[in-house]
């Protein structure tokens, strides 16, 4: 890799970054949640995927600690994009489950199983979607993007692999 480009930013300047996207976050998560309470009428739904945002933002965050991410403008992007784009996946499950739970007067198990094979199907197509629209970053090996594409990769695979399916199970025991 060659170093194109070398910058730096006052201390100052990143305390004052940290402080809007804390700000950011908080108009984000408020604004979710007053949107889906509209929506839904219920306010079990908006704060079940506001929590599930939250610990994959923690966790993802945590990842990227552990692997020694540079959090510079785009990883902090990157995160708050993958878990962003989260939110479609859990409202594709969340109507999966109500429609299932609705049209099931027989109380058929098999299916509320075969709404949440459909949901994480359609679910697995969007997170693949996701990563190979941010591969060619990651490969093209720019320092910039690079911290984007990885937090991305990371954000979406563990919403994949964990925060989908826990969110799953609690949606199916609580709405």
């Amino acid at each position: 890799f060659n170093i194109v480009e070398e910058s730096e930013i006052p201390p100052i300047f990143g305390q004052y970054i940290l402080k809007s996207i804390e700000l950011s976050m908080l108009l984000i998560f408020t604004g979710i949640i007053a949107i889906l309470f509209f929506v839904y009428r219920r306010i079990k739904v908006p704060l079940l995927i506001t929590l599930t945002l939250i610990s994959e933002f923690a966790i993802a965050f945590a990842i990227g600690v552990a692997i020694h991410q540079t959090y510079d403008i785009p990883a902090f992007i990157g995160i708050i994009f993958g878990t962003a784009t989260g939110i479609d996946d859990q409202l594709v499950a969340t109507e999966e489950i109500l429609r299932a739970k609705y049209s099931n007067e027989k109380k058929e198990p098999d299916i509320l199983d075969r709404a949440i094979k459909k949901a994480m199907f359609i679910i697995l197509l969007a997170i693949i979607l996701e990563i190979l629209a941010v591969f060619p970053a990651f490969v093209a090996g720019l320092a910039l993007y690079r911290g984007f594409a990885v937090m991305v990769i990371i954000t979406v695979g563990l919403g994949y692999l964990l925060t989908r399916p826990a969110f799953i199970n609690l949606a199916k025991r609580l709405l």
